[in-house]
């Protein structure tokens, strides 16, 4: 589905086409999308999503066909700027969640949310419910089962969100899980929008805090997430945001090999 002229709006980070829109043209695409019931995806690039992109051309492939790439981390928007580019801003879901459900409450537009260990996706849809009275999530189920295309869990989550046909499904498994699933299920799935949101639950949910406003304002939420969870994400951000500037530096002078690299993972 093509809602857009995504020629112009966009710019190239080590190979993912990253969209140039503000959070609020987002919000609206995704509305439009949903009443339209054409199957459209939406994803979000930080630098942990750029970094796996990278290395994993199934991953670069998928971005680069979703109708909308936004920018989720201000180190993606201070990398566009290094390339001589500009990005409007940087959001990332819990940011713009309420918004969008306004935007659904308006419209009569329905939700399901997957993702999360057990009770977090009910939990965070009660919650945007009680913010948002009216707001219609017609269901809610966990990310911890068997993903496998062909298995009998997965067959039966497909079940439960066809028998509900949402008109937009939110996906909450993080990166890259929720793409692979995406990648091999949307074909089967009765959704008009498919939105991953890697976290998001868990933080509407309160199961994570969320750093503090001086910390995700000015850049350092990935500090914040690091305190919280150092044995999980060490690697990721004390290694993988010099990784990423290293590479965008080479992309901006042209050091980039032709064919990126891959780490073995296949579609």
């Amino acid at each position: 589905m093509n809602i857009q002229d995504k020629s112009h709006d966009h710019v190239n980070i080590l190979g993912v086409n990253v969209s140039k829109l503000g959070v609020h043209e987002v919000v609206n695409l995704i509305g439009k999308a949903a009443s339209l019931r054409t199957k459209t995806i939406f994803d979000y690039a930080n630098v942990h999503a750029l970094n796996t992109a990278y290395e994993t051309p199934w991953l670069r492939d998928f971005y680069n066909r979703c109708e909308v790439v936004f920018c989720d981390g201000y180190g993606v928007k201070l990398a566009t700027s290094i390339l001589g580019d500009s990005i409007p801003q940087r959001f990332t879901p819990p940011d713009w969640i309420s918004s969008m459900a306004r935007q659904c409450l308006l419209s009569n537009q329905t939700l399901f949310f997957l993702g999360g260990r057990e009770g977090v996706a009910e939990r965070a849809a009660a919650t945007l419910v009680a913010q948002h009275p009216g707001l219609i999530i017609v269901g809610a189920f966990h990310g911890y089962f068997d993903k496998e295309k062909d298995s009998q869990e997965n067959r039966e989550v497909l079940a439960k969100v066809n028998a509900h046909s949402p008109d937009i499904l939110i996906v909450g498994f993080g990166i890259p899980a929720q793409e692979k699933w995406l990648l091999e299920n949307v074909p089967q799935l009765s959704a008009g929008v498919f939105l991953a949101t890697g976290a998001m639950f868990d933080y509407i949910s309160g199961e994570m805090p969320r750093s503090p406003s001086w910390m995700t304002n000015r850049g350092f939420e990935w500090l914040g997430r690091l305190f919280a969870e150092p044995g999980r994400l060490w690697r990721r951000y004390l290694l993988g945001l010099p990784v990423f500037f290293i590479r965008v530096l080479r992309q901006k002078f042209g050091l980039l090999p032709h064919k990126l690299p891959s780490n073995g993972l296949t579609k």
